[in-house]
Formats: structure tokens, sequence, C-alpha cells
């Protein structure tokens, strides 16, 4: 409820605690539970060096389900991907969020660039491609409660 009412949000499904379900999760929510994860991975020596040069460039998010009250969720941080590019050096970190059944609940690729920074050597990681989001999802989001 706090992230929801911080962006501004009005839409009560973020503030009902008496609805069945409990309250919505703002679909931007992930970002509260990832970004502890992510700040170890972006502590590597050879990446803090170049912390003011960086340019948040991407933020792919795909919700394979909502987050709800109660969950117990587990989140992995990887680099995936290490791209040369004319303004410098493109790193993609990967966040994998899972439930305690094991089941995905959130998957995020948090492009950056750093400006002016050079790659030795080729690109490396493969061709980045995020899960299709689940249809019911989608219809998750649009009905009223």
């Amino acid at each position: 409820m706090a992230y929801s009412a911080a962006l501004g949000e009005t839409d009560s499904r973020y503030y009902d605690t008496a609805a069945i379900s409990g309250v919505l999760a703002h679909p931007l929510f992930p970002v509260c539970y990832e970004w502890p994860v992510s700040q170890p991975i972006r502590q590597i020596p050879a990446l803090r060096e170049h912390f003011s040069r960086l340019v948040h460039a991407e933020h792919d998010l795909v919700l394979h389900r909502l987050p709800r009250q109660g969950d117990r969720l587990a989140t992995r941080a990887s680099i995936v991907a290490v791209l040369k590019r004319k303004p410098g050096a493109f790193v993609v970190f990967r966040l994998e969020s899972h439930d305690a059944a094991g089941k995905p609940v959130s998957t995020t690729d948090f492009g950056a660039l750093y400006r002016g920074v050079d790659v030795d050597g080729p690109d490396r990681g493969p061709a980045i491609e995020l899960p299709k989001s689940d249809a019911s999802l989608e219809n998750a989001l649009s009905r009223k409660y």
C-alpha cells in the first residue's frame, strides 16, 4: 500500500485490506524485493569503479503472476549479458523471483549502460529474450475487485 501511495495510485484495489484475496500488489512492486538483491551484484569491483557512468537504459519486467500478501519470495541476481555499444558497455542484470513452491513470480532484465567504458573481447551472453507473460495475468489486472 505504501508503494502504491508513493506512486500516487488512486485505484482502490491497491488499498482494500478487506478484499478476500488481500491488497492487490502494484505491477511495478517487484522493484521493492529486487532492489536489495541487486545491490551486491552492482558492487562487483569492475562495475563499482564505473558507477558514476551508469545510465539505467532498459527495464523489462515480466510478471508470471502478481505477488501476493504473505508470499515468501526468493530472488536470484545474475549478469546475463555484457555487450559492446557505441556509447559504452551495456550490462544486463537478470533478477528472477520464485515463490516458496519454486514457481516463478517475476523476471526482470535491467540494462545498464556504462558510458565511455570499453568491453574487452567479444560480446558475451545469449540474445536476451524474456518469457511471455501469462494471459491470465492480463485478465486479473483488468478485473474489477
